[in-house]
């Protein structure tokens, strides 16, 4: 069975990579993609992303989304 999976993230290599998220998120992303999983994932466009060469689409729909974890309520 294959999933449609979104991923959101500070970091993912190469784009933004300060630690160790960048590499895991890459990673899992990869490897999920892989498996036969269609996997989007999201991140901010920081200024220092290197764009040549590189095919990006701007999202509109994706903001200011609700997300709920335990009693909180987050907006990103």
């Amino acid at each position: 069975m294959s999933l449609r999976i979104c991923m959101a993230s500070a970091e993912a290599t190469p784009f933004a990579k300060t630690g160790g998220l960048g590499d895991a998120v890459a990673g899992l992303t990869r490897y999920l993609a892989g498996a036969g999983h269609d996997v989007r994932l999201f991140l901010p466009f920081y200024g220092s992303i290197a764009t040549a060469g590189r095919d990006f689409t701007a999202v509109e729909f994706a903001r200011e989304v609700p997300v709920e974890l335990g009693p909180h309520r987050y907006t990103f």
